[in-house]
């Protein structure tokens, strides 16, 4: 990170546009509900029995079959899921996507605020003293 000199009124001005998005994303985080690790996908199956076309015509092939594939004390684990199951775990797979997403706004954010708020708090000790 570069020094750059900043006066008290612009780094108080980056500041609190810092805190203002910082708020909208804590907000963002509360209604996101469950979530849950790992990844979801849709399988189509060739089945056991030798005269069923979904051998030789890939478009007849059983499914979708939908899977949730996450780690389990470091291994891969697949799981298959049905009808209700399948749409919350979409759904909660999909909130710690945006969660990732909120997390790493977060952390620039704070980058961002670091160097204002540092010469904020060396000024008030400042004025202080």
């Amino acid at each position: 990170m570069g020094a750059r000199f900043m006066n008290t009124e612009e780094a108080r001005k980056i500041l609190d546009d810092c805190l203002e998005k910082h708020k909208n994303l804590l907000e963002q985080v509360s209604a996101l509900g469950f979530i849950a690790q790992g990844s979801i996908n849709e399988r189509y199956l060739t089945c056991s029995s030798k005269n069923c076309s979904c051998h030789s015509d890939p478009s007849k092939r059983h499914g979708p079959y939908v899977y949730w594939t996450t780690k389990v004390q470091g291994k891969t684990v697949s799981r298959i899921l049905k009808g209700e199951t399948a749409e919350l775990m979409r759904q909660w797979v999909a909130n710690r996507i945006e969660l990732d997403s909120i997390v790493e706004q977060l952390r620039q954010l704070s980058v961002k605020a670091l160097e204002p708020s540092v010469l904020l708090m060396q000024q008030e000790r400042e004025s202080t003293d």
